[in-house]
């Protein structure tokens, strides 16, 4: 762990065909106000001039490139060579603010539990035009969730995408290598309150970029495929989770964890996804309407308004009902941002 603010903090970019925007990613790296950045950029073989405009930034930025490994297998050999206490790993797309290093890496500085900070993040379009949009809307308050997990398995919580958190090196080498398969954002926010501290930096740090390619911007797409293959993610997330929690030595209800899912909005996309298929309700109308009660950091208000909502989808007939949910499901901006 840092002792100090000033420690060596390492700002990992994976590029794959992200030539148009990969020289503001690195830009913005170089740019930090924080005393100590070390900037790898690694190319994911890409097919475009990534590689050519990316080696412009030797020596400031060191440059590596890998044979296709995906985000996750391409971030895996940046922390490989990079030797910061502190690891960010920017997608090629995003942008750096100024002060982001100094914000994320404070946390880890004040109190040696912590194991990630994350912060807000501003849409921006292709341009880089700022779109008025902050993700995520609320970041939950810091703190410490392990016996959270531990009862509930996949949490509810809203979390920074890739680009806006920041890791401890000690967290990430006890939980890499991941499994290629998906993005970064599919284990580490699931798997760091296993390991310390979770702070939420009430500033805004990176700005997200939204071009049409991005796997957020196509996940709010509300399809049968889609909400199908999002159902079977958890379940292997679940899995994931469940192995890795038993690993350590510590109790697992994987059947419990996948009956209750994530959240009371997995309930439904499960609901719409069997009622659409002409199959019959999954869940019992109590269990059904128990989903947004039971977690213990639920609002009761909202949460008791969500409880009589899916009552409702519950018992009118199939085509209203479907009606209904798939309006719940967009109501929020998009069936898969569960902030």
């Amino acid at each position: 762990m840092v002792t100090t603010s000033t420690g060596l903090v390492s700002v990992v970019i994976t590029n794959f065909n992200y030539g148009d925007y990969v020289c503001s990613a690195i830009q913005s790296a170089l740019d930090q106000t924080h005393p100590s950045v070390e900037v790898i950029v690694v190319d994911d073989a890409s097919s475009d001039d990534s590689w050519k405009r990316m080696r412009t930034f030797e020596p400031r930025a060191r440059c590596i490139r890998v044979a296709r490994r995906g985000q996750i297998g391409a971030a895996m050999a940046g922390f490989e060579q990079s030797g910061g206490d502190v690891v960010l790993f920017l997608d090629a797309d995003d942008v750096l603010l100024p002060d982001a290093v100094a914000m994320l890496s404070r946390p880890f500085a004040e109190r040696a539990d912590v194991v990630k900070a994350q912060g807000y993040m501003l849409t921006i379009d292709r341009l880089g035009k700022r779109l008025g949009q902050r993700l995520p809307r609320r970041l939950p308050a810091s703190g410490c969730y392990r016996d959270a997990v531990l009862r509930h398995g996949l949490l509810p919580l809203a979390h920074a995408y890739t680009s806006g958190n920041a890791w401890s090196r000690s967290f990430l080498s006890s939980v890499f290598p991941l499994p290629r398969r998906g993005w970064l954002d599919d284990y580490l926010p699931d798997l760091a309150p296993l390991y310390g501290r979770i702070e939420s930096v009430p500033r805004a740090v990176v700005e997200y970029r939204i071009h049409g390619k991005n796997a957020w911007y196509g996940s709010r797409v509300l399809t049968q495929d889609s909400m199908r293959a999002y159902l079977e993610k958890q379940d292997w997330k679940v899995d994931f989770l469940a192995d890795h929690v038993e690993a350590l030595g510590l109790p697992a209800d994987r059947a419990a964890w996948k009956r209750w899912k994530r959240s009371w909005r997995d309930i439904l996309i499960e609901f719409v996804v069997a009622r659409a298929s002409g199959r019959a309700r999954p869940q019992r109308l109590t269990r059904f309407m128990a989903a947004p009660l039971r977690a213990e950091w639920a609002k009761l208000p909202p949460a008791i308004a969500a409880s009589l909502l899916l009552g409702l989808i519950w018992l009118l007939p199939r085509s209203q009902g479907l009606a209904v949910a798939h309006w719940a499901l967009r109501a929020r901006g998009g069936w898969a941002d569960l902030a």
